[in-house]
C-alpha cells in the first residue's frame, strides 16, 4: 500500500513476506539500501519513491519485486518554543532591553511550514492570560496592561502544517524578570 512519511523524523517500514529467503537487498529508491529482513528507513528528501526487494534462498535462487511510487516523503514543518524568556519592561515596544541582547524578549516559536496556528498562555491557576492566532505575534509578558510576575507559565499551541498534518504542543516557559 502507498505510504506517506513526513521528513524529518518518520520511519517508513518494510516487511518481507516471502518464504525460505536467507538474504535480502532492499533498494529504497533514493540511492540507499539495506540487507535487513524488515528494515525501517528515514527518507531525507521530499519525493515519490519506488522500492525494490531482491531475496535469495539457500540454493542461490533470487526473486525481485519492485513496487512503484509506494513511498511519498513530504516535509513536515516544525515548531520549537524557548523554555524561558525575559520580556522588556513595558511590553514588546517598551524601554529596557538592548535589541542586540541575547535574551528572548517575546515568547514565540521558531517555525517552518505552519499554515494554521493558535497559541494560548495559562498561569498556574489555569487562567488563560494570552491568546493569538498570528504566529509572528508572541506573548510580551504583559497581562491586563501590567507586567506578569516572574513564574512558570503553560503554553498550548495548536494548528496545521502546510501539508495538512495537525499539531498540538504543550509545555512550560519561565518568565524571567
Amino acid at each position: 500500500n502507498p505510504q506517506i512519511v513526513y521528513i524529518p523524523g518518520d520511519n517508513a517500514r518494510f516487511y518481507d513476506l516471502s518464504t525460505d529467503a536467507v538474504s535480502w537487498l532492499w533498494d529504497f529508491g533514493d540511492g540507499t539500501s539495506s540487507n535487513e529482513r524488515n528494515p525501517a528507513y528515514q527518507y531525507s528528501e521530499e519525493g515519490v519513491y519506488d522500492v525494490t526487494l531482491i531475496v535469495s534462498n539457500s540454493n542461490g535462487c533470487a526473486d525481485t519485486l519492485t513496487v512503484e511510487e509506494v513511498i511519498t516523503a513530504e516535509a513536515q514543518g516544525y515548531l520549537v518554543f524557548p523554555n524561558a524568556f525575559k520580556p522588556r519592561p513595558g511590553g514588546a515596544s517598551g524601554p529596557g532591553v538592548d535589541p542586540s541582547s541575547e535574551y528572548v524578549v517575546v515568547f514565540k516559536p521558531a517555525f517552518s511550514d505552519v499554515d494554521e496556528f493558535t497559541l494560548e498562555i495559562f498561569n498556574r491557576w489555569g487562567q488563560r492570560i494570552f491568546k493569538t492566532n498570528d504566529i509572528n505575534t508572541g506573548w510580551d509578558g504583559m497581562y491586563e496592561g501590567q507586567m506578569a510576575p516572574q513564574a512558570v507559565y503553560v503554553y498550548l499551541a495548536t494548528g496545521k502544517y502546510v501539508n495538512g498534518r495537525e499539531f498540538r504542543k504543550t509545555g512550560s516557559v519561565l518568565l524571567v524578570r
